[in-house]
């Protein structure tokens, strides 16, 4: 699939979009002929996904559109884990689609090669690759809480948060044992405390 966009270059430049939704297509194409005059001729690729007997990413994924996780700040998210949000994706996609719907590997992809394909930089981060930007997390599964799972992965994806070991951004040391290398953290902290109690 395409999923190409056109119209007058005078109007838009060249874009490209899919247009997902949970009923027949027909409903897209409509809403595409009741568009203004400026954006009149436009065409979209529509991808139907079917609500009811998946979650949806892998119909999404099927299509070839971009499907990413990402964590949100603390105004709306107050864990903000990666980690996280891959167990959830995990677990709501096999609430609706059964035990098959999402696997560990199928969800960590969508956390790292995922997201850096939603904003545009898959050329740059997402997997470790040469002429990639060094961007590592390495996570300690040697605990008592993840003794016994076989699968590394699923002990990270489904197990208990495990220890940081080390993370490097661009190949800089940010995390060395689960301790922020970059800032006072004990100060931020505190600044951020501040800055949240004087919005309240």
């Amino acid at each position: 699939m395409s999923s190409a966009l056109s119209g007058s270059p005078d109007v838009l430049p060249d874009i490209a979009v899919v247009i997902v939704t949970y009923d027949s297509a027909h409903v897209i194409g409509d809403l595409l002929d009741s568009l203004p005059g400026a954006l009149d001729g436009l065409t979209a690729d529509v991808v139907v996904v079917d609500n009811g007997s998946s979650d949806g990413t892998a119909d999404l994924v099927a299509a070839g559109v971009p499907v990413g996780l990402g964590v949100d700040g603390s105004a709306s998210n107050e864990d903000s884990s990666m980690l996280a949000e891959a167990h959830q994706a995990v677990l709501m996609a096999r609430a609706v689609g059964g035990p098959a719907a999402l696997t560990v590997r199928g969800s960590l992809s969508l956390a790292t090669m995922g997201g850096a394909q939603v904003v545009g930089r898959a050329d740059e981060i997402g997997s470790l690759e040469v002429g990639k930007l060094a961007d590592l997390a390495l996570w300690r599964l040697d605990g008592q809480p993840h003794a016994g799972v076989a699968d590394p992965v699923a002990a990270l994806v489904l197990g208990p948060r495990p220890p940081l070991a080390l993370l490097l951004v661009n190949g800089q040391v940010v995390v060395e044992a689960d301790e922020l290398q970059t800032i006072d953290e004990a100060a931020t902290v505190r600044a951020a405390t501040k800055a949240a109690a004087a919005l309240m």
